[in-house]
């Protein structure tokens, strides 16, 4: 496994995935404690998927770092999406389901 050092990395993943800025990259690199704790600075292949892993968490309840009542407030904002979400699937199943001429029941 070949090592990277912090502008390779950004490079790399801003190659490879997509809307990543360098404002992400740094944001990572400062708030990630495994980095902080990293006295070579070079990152590997490992760090790739530990920035992948940090950059989906950001913004969610699982970000790290973040205190139990934003958690909270977080987790019921995602409950609520998603009971919108359910809401709209089921009007849309009952608009195709009239399509095709079934009872929706």
């Amino acid at each position: 496994m070949s090592r990277l050092d912090a502008n390779e990395a950004f490079r790399l993943i801003h190659h490879y995935m997509v809307k990543v800025e360098r404002e992400e990259v740094d944001q990572w690199l400062k708030e990630d404690p495994a980095v902080q704790s990293d006295t070579e600075g070079i990152m590997d292949e490992a760090w790739m998927y530990r920035f992948n892993a940090w950059l989906q968490c950001k913004g969610t309840a699982h970000e790290m770092g973040i205190d139990p009542q934003t958690k909270i407030d977080r987790l019921l904002d995602e409950i609520d999406r998603l009971k919108q979400e359910i809401k709209q699937l089921k009007s849309e199943k009952l608009l195709l389901e009239a399509e095709l001429g079934q009872d929706p029941f």
